[in-house]
């Protein structure tokens, strides 16, 4: 579209000068106002141009500035990792205990004192483990502090782990959890 479209004013005037006045201004009117139009047309189009262009830029300048977020989830290094503590008939849990089996089996009881993050060795979260009984005693898990819940006993000091079971223990950071 040109920016100074033809006039519409004057080759009409001959074509319009024989009808009624008002008709006439009328027709001057209507054809002043196609004239002031696109003039306005031709402004605007260089405003929206000009948006348009720093729009552009700044996207691209956005588009070349990259955030990003991202979960990192440390996994215990001892997944998998199994602690066989046969013949002992007390253990307290360790750091290194994470994401591995304890595996005990005697004939007596087995206490089994559960560490937190303030004890002395403690733990730091994420924390859990399987502890798997295969003695004839019974294995008790208590909490150094807080409470261990599990099916049919939330919010209990200890846990038993009979003969021939196994225990999935997790910790929260004030309780553990378990079930088995």
């Amino acid at each position: 579209m040109s920016t100074n479209p033809p006039s519409f004013r004057h080759p009409f005037e001959t074509e319009i000068a024989k009808l009624p006045d008002g008709v006439q201004r009328a027709h001057r009117f209507a054809f002043n106002g196609i004239l002031d139009l696109n003039q306005a047309v031709a402004a605007l189009k260089k405003q929206v141009d000009a948006k348009t262009s720093k729009a552009t830029t700044t996207a691209a300048a956005a588009a070349s500035v990259s955030s990003s977020s991202e979960t990192i989830i440390i996994s215990p290094p001892t997944i998998g990792f199994v602690n066989n503590q046969t013949g002992v008939t007390s253990y307290t849990t360790l750091q290194s205990d994470s994401g591995g089996l304890i595996v005990l089996d005697d004939a007596s009881p087995i206490a089994i004192t559960l560490s937190v993050i303030s004890s002395n060795p403690g733990i730091q979260l994420p924390w859990f483990t399987d502890i798997l009984n295969l003695g004839t005693g019974t294995a008790t898990l208590t909490p150094a502090t807080g409470l261990i819940n599990y099916p049919g006993n939330i919010g209990a000091v200890s846990m038993p782990v009979a003969s021939g079971s196994l225990a999935f223990v997790y910790f929260d950071g004030a309780n553990f959890w378990s079930a088995g």
